[in-house]
């Protein structure tokens, strides 16, 4: 018979298969929508905080990593569709995981800066070459990288992320990091667009 330690193994790994389908349906989802032009966003007020938390907890990979998360400095809600802007942390944070070596640094931080909320996902890994980083946004651009789980990256996950972001008057871009690795980056307007202004 199996050993608890083996079956709770078990458990976390068939978890961790779902999560990840789930991710790979409402990536395909989403991507289906911004074909038809449907990508509509529900803004509502959300705290930065709750939606990098939530996160953080669909990447389980993230708990073997050197992973680092720094909140804003003040607490204060931006209004977004937080079930998408969730999904797009999700894409960069997996993407991180993906790309880079099993000991390297990643880092989700955010920040006010202006009228905008910028959120970095940082890692030490590789980075990406300054040539590729307009591609890299484009719908099926793929590494064609097996990761380190024998899967295949299917790369609808940056197209989408920038479709999400732009809907939301946004905008996202690979920079390089502090920790030597890539930096993506993305800002949400911290205030509602008022027509009467």
């Amino acid at each position: 018979s199996m050993s608890r330690a083996d079956s709770r193994k078990m458990s976390v790994d068939i978890s961790d298969q779902v999560t990840w389908l789930i991710t790979l349906v409402e990536n395909i989802l989403y991507m289906t929508r911004i074909d038809n032009n449907k990508l509509e966003v529900n803004c509502q007020p959300e705290v930065p905080d709750d939606v990098m938390n939530e996160a953080v907890a669909h990447v389980p990979a993230l708990r073997d990593r050197p992973f680092t998360l720094v909140l804003p400095e003040q607490v204060e809600t931006v209004p977004m569709d937080g079930k998408m802007i969730v999904q797009v942390l999700v894409n960069l944070l997996d993407n991180a995981v993906k790309h880079t070596p099993p000991g390297c640094p990643i880092r989700l931080s955010a920040r006010a800066e202006g009228p905008w909320m910028a959120f970095y996902v940082d890692d030490g890994g590789p980075g990406v070459p300054p040539d590729q980083r307009r591609q890299i946004f484009g719908s099926f651009v793929t590494s064609g990288k097996v990761g380190a789980d024998g899967r295949r990256g299917i790369g609808l996950g940056l197209a989408i992320c920038e479709a999400v972001v732009k809907a939301h008057g946004g905008q996202i871009r690979v920079e390089d990091s502090a920790l030597g690795g890539a930096c993506f980056l993305f800002t949400l307007p911290r205030k509602e667009k008022n027509n009467h202004e």
